[in-house]
């Protein structure tokens, strides 16, 4: 019988500053699965708040893809789950993470 095939899926946040507490958040959300296939959500900064203006539905599609994954590779994972949680924070939402899926290289 054949192996069930896993799925990875490499996960990266680029964001406005390093303190979640002080407003800053992700406006680049970036994925690549274990095929090559490449999504990317980037979302407008206001040039003097820094506010970032975070799509919802958006935000949903990330979860479904942090979900569909069986290994999430990351480099510095606590900071982008830190930024990911502040981002679903403040639309209300909350992130789902499975640590057990993480790999943190």
């Amino acid at each position: 019988m054949p192996k069930p095939v896993s799925r990875v899926i490499a996960l990266d946040t680029e964001t406005t500053g390093l303190d979640s507490y002080h407003d800053c958040r992700p406006f680049i959300v970036t994925t690549c699965d274990d095929e090559g296939n490449q999504t990317l959500w980037e979302w407008d900064v206001d040039p003097y708040t820094r506010k970032v203006n975070i799509v919802k539905e958006e935000l949903k599609e990330v979860q479904e893809v942090i979900a569909s994954a069986d290994h999430l590779v990351l480099q510095n994972a606590q900071f982008d789950y830190r930024m990911l949680c502040a981002a679903f924070n403040q639309l209300g939402l909350t992130l789902r993470w499975d640590w057990s899926k993480v790999h943190d290289l």
